[in-house]
């Protein structure tokens, strides 16, 4: 027994070990909000927001929310070996970044070069094949695509069919809004992690006003990217193992939901703990049936209840009860005057009709 409890205790002692650090860890991630607040750090941001460059690919849709996405282990696995990029995107990202759109203008922010994000994005399928001449145009003063430009949509979105081609079924549809690079990060120094590049979000609110903390959620699998925003930051379980793990993987398709969701229902992004986004979708879901089953409830009782004929809705003085009746003196005055009109048709009937003064036409002459 002895020696059983010997074996066991080296493997014991590594998953202790294990577990103190991954709990310090997760302990130093959560003290990670304190360096937002240490001046050099809000100087940095300053100073980047100055130097900031829009790189553009079309205009912001006025009234929309803000959703800035990571690339490399949030939508692309980019270290699996595969024929093409495609076979490495994330399922369901397509669909995602659809029905993002609808709430949503998208923003892109890797950690990499311009020209590593647009050859990525481009094999992807997820920026136009002119995305590099357009943000060149945008570079030289000229005005960014529009969403209501059909020409330019027709001419640069992948999505489009152009005349001649063979049609195809229809794709989903969405566009890129911002693209953002490692020039816009800032360096931070954590006290376990030393020195690390950092995507603060008030480099776009600053630029972009019609954006801010209460309207913008970002998506990225380090935690430590958000550590300016801690309460716009979601953090994304990492895509790994494409060729393994891609037939597995709903994380696109759950988010999809939590956006449409809070993008309806939260004014104000800042008060959610997007950690627990999944409990979120859960919640609503309960709340939905619950307000399903009373509706039912509510449409069964009703079924219940007698129809009432169309003829026996006016009440009058004969058919009221006597509570109602003494209640109603409207009905009794029509009765009254019913009555009055009855009886003077009846005298006119016996007596003749009266003549007006003056009128000698219906008088008899002695």
């Amino acid at each position: 027994m002895s020696t059983k409890l010997l074996k066991l205790f080296p493997r014991l002692s590594m998953t202790l070990i294990s577990k103190k650090k991954m709990f310090r860890s997760a302990f130093c991630e959560f003290r990670l909000p304190r360096s937002k607040n240490r001046p050099e750090n809000t100087e940095k941001v300053l100073r980047r927001s100055k130097a900031y460059r829009a790189r553009k690919l079309c205009e912001p849709r006025p009234g929309k929310h803000l959703l800035v996405l990571d690339v490399d282990y949030t939508i692309f696995d980019h270290l699996t070996p595969a024929e093409s990029a495609r076979q490495l995107a994330r399922p369901y990202l397509h669909e995602f970044l659809s029905r993002a759109y609808v709430y949503y203008d998208i923003a892109i922010w890797s950690a990499t070069s311009m020209t590593w994000i647009l050859a990525k994005l481009g094999q992807l399928g997820v920026i136009p094949p002119n995305a590099g001449a357009l943000l060149r145009q945008n570079a030289n003063g000229s005005t960014p695509l529009s969403g209501s430009s059909t020409n330019q949509l027709e001419q640069s979105d992948p999505f489009v069919v152009q005349s001649g081609e063979r049609p195809n079924p229809p794709e989903p549809f969405f566009r890129i809004s911002l693209l953002l690079d490692s020039s816009d990060m800032i360096s931070v120094h954590f006290p376990t992690h030393g020195v690390k590049e950092v995507k603060p979000l008030a480099v776009i609110w600053e630029n972009h006003p019609q954006w801010d903390s209460h309207n913008t959620i970002m998506f990225d699998d380090i935690r430590r990217n958000f550590i300016m925003n801690p309460k716009n930051g979601l953090r994304i379980r990492s895509y790994r193992d494409a060729h393994v793990n891609y037939k597995t993987d709903r994380e696109l398709r759950g988010l999809a939901r939590y956006l449409e969701l809070i993008a309806q229902n939260e004014p104000d992004f800042t008060k959610l703990n997007h950690n627990h986004w999944e409990r979120y979708i859960a919640k609503c879901k309960r709340v939905k049936r619950q307000v399903t089953s009373l509706g039912s409830n509510l449409q069964s009782e009703a079924d219940r209840l007698p129809v009432q004929d169309s003829t026996a809705t006016t009440l009058t003085a004969s058919t009221m009860p006597p509570c109602i009746e003494s209640l109603s003196p409207r009905v009794h005055q029509t009765d009254a005057s019913s009555e009055t009109s009855t009886s003077r048709e009846k005298a006119s009937s016996t007596h003749g009709a009266v003549d007006a003064p003056g009128d000698t036409r219906g008088s008899s002459r002695p």
